[in-house]
């Protein structure tokens, strides 16, 4: 139940974050609402963020990410020369 509502709670925040910064791009630079460039813009976003998916960097970003997570989590993982990349 506490993993749910973590759950829930993260992605409230992020949407309302969203949300904000959407209003405010709008309030700012009005060519970028949503019935103006703002669809495009965020299908190009879309397309952006796929491809990435699809590269091999984002293998390398999840790999070092992960590394660094079992580090601070105390597993003492192996990253480069020395234990959890130091030494």
């Amino acid at each position: 139940m506490v993993f749910v509502a973590g759950y829930l709670a993260t992605w409230t925040g992020a949407g309302v974050v969203a949300f904000l910064v959407g209003v405010l791009t709008g309030r700012a630079a009005p060519a970028l609402q949503w019935d103006q460039a703002g669809r495009v813009l965020t299908g190009a976003t879309l397309l952006v963020a796929a491809a990435y998916e699809l590269t091999p960097l984002k293998n390398v970003s999840s790999a070092s990410a992960a590394a660094r997570l079992a580090c601070s989590s105390g597993r003492g993982a192996t990253v480069g020369p020395g234990r959890c990349g130091w030494g």
